[in-house]
């Protein structure tokens, strides 16, 4: 995908004969992505309760936490994590493009 990325300026996306999406390949994380994800490297070990009591946890294998957060809540959750982890790192990311088209077929209603 990173190749649509390079060349692509303009994407169409078609879903069972409907146009879904034309435009900016960038517009598509705004327009259908209502979340980010907080990608963490922890800089000591912590409870897996404490983990989860921050948010819904994507990925984890330590050192590497990664949150799945809905937009709107990113400060607030970014914010709990440095407040009760220890964090050597911290990154907020859009989802990658590819998940975001599979979530547009296969079932998200987008109409």
């Amino acid at each position: 995908m990173g190749d649509v990325k390079e060349l692509c300026r303009r994407v169409l996306i078609i879903d069972k004969g409907k146009r879904v999406f034309d435009g900016q390949l960038s517009e598509i994380t705004q327009k259908y992505a209502d979340h980010k994800l907080i990608s963490v490297i922890l800089a000591q070990e912590v409870e897996e309760k404490v983990i989860k009591s921050l948010g819904e946890i994507k990925e984890f294998s330590f050192p590497k936490l990664v949150y799945f957060v809905k937009r709107y809540e990113v400060s607030k959750i970014a914010t709990k994590v440095v407040e009760n982890l220890s964090v050597a790192d911290l990154s907020i990311e859009e989802p990658p493009i590819e998940d975001i088209i599979r979530e547009l077929f296969t079932g998200k209603d987008y109409a």
